[in-house]
């Protein structure tokens, strides 16, 4: 009797450690959070076309986040452009959550007004609505600040639409040299435009808070340099020019300093301009 009460129990001491390694190595992961679904108008316009097509900058932005997806052009049920114009049923039974209409008319040929609405599709209610004019050289930009502002709405998260971007390109030339362009763009790669072209490379491209100055590293005079220039004027000015690590520039919150890695004392110590 006490030999099969200690088989029994050495059994179930066998058992327990593998009971609780299978508890420990259950993993709990959290559900993802399903896109949204938005139904972007396309914007009317008064009997012309407009230079840009605003809505479709605006439908591929939000859903480049990931956390929009967009209704397809063909399952639009009808194309209002403003809110008397619209049947929330139909919407709802497309299971829309947000709808954005608006609509563009030229102001002088030159200048146009841009109006958008945004609504809550089963609350049949307004969350945002606005109107601006702008160039025609302006239009697509205020298409990534509407995308900002819907994003911003419907998440409660700041967009970043309108911002831009910074990045270094190289190629090979006919000589077989590589060429480097410092260039910037639209957040979506629209309108890429040449900042600095060089033989040698160029690094670490980095925004002032203000969007207004860039800071990078430029090995153009045969050794690291930090280089700050301003994008209205093109004007640029060396920075840090020391012996040695002159590298990874980087913005304060209020663009009023720059911190960069320098080795001018010996070794790489992180220093405040």
């Amino acid at each position: 009797m006490n030999k099969l009460l200690f088989r029994v129990i050495g059994f179930w001491i066998l058992l327990l450690p593998f009971h609780a390694h299978a508890v420990l190595t259950i993993e709990i992961t959290g559900g993802s959070e399903a896109a949204l679904p938005i139904a972007v108008v396309p914007f009317g316009s008064e009997g012309f076309a407009a230079p840009e097509d605003i809505s479709e900058v605006i439908r591929n932005d939000l859903a480049s986040s990931g956390r929009f997806a967009p209704l397809p052009k063909s399952d639009l049920i009808s194309s209002p452009h403003e809110k008397a114009e619209i049947n929330f049923g139909d919407w709802r039974l497309l299971r829309s959550e947000g709808l954005l209409v608006g609509k563009v008319s030229s102001v002088d040929g030159e200048t146009y007004q841009v109006q958008f609405q945004l609504f809550d599709v089963y609350k049949s209610q307004q969350l945002i609505g606005k109107r601006y004019q702008v160039p025609a050289s302006g239009l697509r930009r205020l298409a990534h600040q509407i995308s900002d502002l819907v994003y911003q709405t419907l998440t409660g998260e700041v967009g970043v639409f309108s911002t831009r971007l910074a990045f270094v390109t190289d190629m090979t030339a006919s000589d077989g040299k590589k060429r480097y362009t410092l260039e910037v763009s639209d957040a979506d790669g629209a309108n890429p435009r040449s900042v600095l072209q060089s033989k040698q490379p160029i690094l670490s491209p980095s925004w002032s808070p203000d969007g207004e100055r860039l800071a990078y590293v430029s090995f153009e005079n045969g050794k690291a340099e930090v280089f700050v220039q301003e994008m209205r004027s093109g004007r640029r000015d060396s920075v840090a020019a020391f012996k040695g690590i002159n590298s990874a520039p980087a913005w304060s919150p209020d663009g009023k300093k720059l911190a960069l890695t320098l080795s001018k004392a010996g070794n790489p110590e992180i220093y405040v301009l």
